[in-house]
């Protein structure tokens, strides 16, 4: 069965928007200690959980968001572009403008690594980023170009076939997360497998879609993204268990693709709705924080680290309230969309 065959119309899918909220939640805890205190109430047995392994889950998820978006109206290579720029770059920039004085201070760029940052191509050149989780924004902003260019024959692809392309990069990609449980970031490369194992499993699970209430399907939800955090704790002692990773985030997206949970109520949305805020500014806080305090000063400052969290969730609000959606809502956008 083709894309063509498929007619299914599939609306906003509320439980998904909940799990990137809760993801970019934990990688905002992660980089304010929260494997610290999980050290701490562990024993010492975790000290160290695989955290960065939600921005490969965004890649995962990103893939079939994408996916799903350009199979319901395909768009040409510059409309795509022209939407992901405005979808990703200006929250980035106001922030890098806004935080400037303190990346400066902790950190000074080189001329060339701080002009590839504000145009987000650091990444995909292979340059350290001013804002580093930036990094993974500019390779959503690159990558998916290929996916565009490729989509006439993504769309005629067989199931049997797309079957055989996740699988293959499920399968690379759990080893480029090998890779990063032992020390290698392989940033360009986790992008391009996480962004097509999304894609591939978008062919083979698009029909499946169907977001539903109920306690079993919720319940199914729920259990998926238990063991997708499982996998990050266990990759903490068995660092080859990272490549189960892969496989838990698809599980996890094809069970919340069907369900409607606690994880589409508001505050799970309202966080959701923010993931992408979140993530870019949290980083920043914390640099901030340091120029301020001094790095030593952080360390177990459960005042101060509850006032980053609260400052950051501001920001984030602020930022999806007044920059973010109105560009997204634009009459630019939609043209672009629609060329």
């Amino acid at each position: 069965m083709t894309f063509q065959d498929d007619k299914a119309h599939h609306g906003h899918l509320q439980d998904l928007d909940g799990i990137r909220g809760i993801l970019a939640t934990a990688v905002m805890a992660y980089h304010f200690g929260l494997n610290s205190f999980i050290a701490r109430l562990s024993g010492g047995l975790f000290d160290h959980v695989q955290w960065g392994f939600c921005v490969d889950f965004f890649f995962i998820l990103s893939g079939f968001v994408l996916a799903l978006s350009m199979t319901k109206r395909p768009p040409t290579p510059r409309a795509f572009f022209v939407k992901r720029v405005r979808r990703l770059l200006p929250v980035h920039l106001v922030i890098l403008c806004a935080f400037l004085p303190a990346f400066l201070l902790h950190s000074p760029p080189g001329y060339l690594e701080f002009l590839m940052s504000v145009l987000l191509l650091q990444s995909s050149l292979g340059m350290d980023s001013v804002n580093p989780p930036s990094w993974s924004a500019g390779l959503e902003l690159t990558v998916p170009l290929i996916a565009v260019v490729l989509l006439n024959p993504y769309m005629r692809m067989s199931r049997a076939i797309a079957i055989a392309l996740l699988v293959l990069a499920a399968l690379a990609a759990g080893v480029a997360l090998i890779g990063l449980a032992n020390g290698s970031k392989q940033e360009i490369l986790r992008a391009i497998l996480g962004l097509a194992t999304g894609f591939f499993l978008c062919a083979v699970a698009r029909q499946w879609i169907d977001p539903q209430p109920g306690l079993r399907r919720a319940l199914l939800t729920y259990a998926a993204l238990a063991g997708a955090i499982g996998v990050m704790f266990l990759t903490d002692i068995v660092p080859a268990a990272a490549a189960l990773f892969p496989v838990a985030s698809i599980f996890t997206i094809i069970a919340g693709s069907r369900s409607r949970s606690l994880l589409s109520s508001p505050i799970a949305q309202w966080f959701g709705s923010r993931s992408y805020t979140i993530y870019m500014v949290h980083f920043p806080v914390m640099i901030a924080a340091i120029v301020l305090f001094g790095e030593s000063q952080l360390q177990g400052n459960i005042a101060i680290k509850a006032g980053m969290i609260a400052v950051s969730l501001l920001l984030a609000d602020l930022l999806t309230r007044f920059v973010e959606l109105p560009l997204m809502r634009s009459k630019p956008v939609a043209a672009a969309a629609a060329a």
